[in-house]
C-alpha cells in the first residue's frame, strides 16, 4: 500500500498530512488489524528503510550471499534508483 502512495506522490518524501492520510486509509482497508497512528506508520517505514539500506550495503560487498529479506525487491524498486546503462 505504501508503494502505491509513494508513486502517487511522485517519489517525494511524505509530509505529516500524507502520513495522516496513509494511516486513515490503512485503518479502513484493514479493520481487523489494530488501528495505527500516523506516527506508528512513519516509524515503521523508517525502520524498514533503514533495514533496506543495510541489506543494500551488504549486497554491494564482494561475495555477498543473496538477501533473504522478503521486502528487499519492493524497496529496491522504490528507492534503488534507475538502472545503470
Amino acid at each position: 500500500m505504501y508503494a502505491d502512495k509513494y508513486w502517487e506522490y511522485d517519489r517525494k518524501p511524505f509530509k505529516e498530512r500524507n502520513w495522516v492520510d496513509f494511516a486513515e486509509k490503512l485503518n479502513v482497508e484493514f479493520p481487523q488489524e489494530p488501528q495505527r497512528t500516523w506516527q506508528q506508520c512513519r516509524d515503521k517505514w523508517l525502520r524498514m528503510r533503514h533495514k533496506y539500506l543495510e541489506e543494500k550495503e551488504k549486497q554491494g560487498q564482494t561475495g555477498a550471499a543473496p538477501t533473504r529479506w522478503p521486502w528487499y525487491e519492493i524497496f529496491d524498486n522504490m528507492l534503488g534508483g534507475t538502472a545503470k546503462i
